[in-house]
């Protein structure tokens, strides 16, 4: 499962129901993304540690996929050399903003 989500990231499918169960997912198989949304959406914040600063992040990385999808996202398949440099200034931007990638930004 460890490899598998290291490759494939969010599209990794985890299929280990007694895992799942761990964090009261209904199924027996589903993406790694897919657990993400779940257990995020039935965080419970009963101690008062999850930070609505947090909201906004976890957020971005549900809807838009880990930083490396994202920014295959926003590359494209055959990216030019203009394209990854308009990309990678746009994340430097991002860092320096501490603000997170996405995709669909402009650059």
């Amino acid at each position: 499962m460890f490899d598998s989500c290291v490759t494939f990231a969010e599209d990794a499918m985890i299929d280990d129901g007694a895992y799942l169960r761990l964090f009261d997912y209904p199924g027996q198989s589903c993406r790694a993304g897919d657990l993400w949304r779940h257990i995020l959406e039935n965080l419970d914040d009963s101690l008062g540690i999850v930070s609505a600063r947090w909201t906004p992040i976890w957020a971005t990385i549900v809807k838009h996929g880990s930083l490396a999808r994202r920014i295959e996202d926003a590359v494209g398949s055959s990216p030019s050399r203009e394209r990854l440099a308009a990309v990678y200034r746009d994340l430097c931007d991002c860092l320096q903003q501490g603000t997170m990638f996405a995709a669909d930004r402009d650059s």
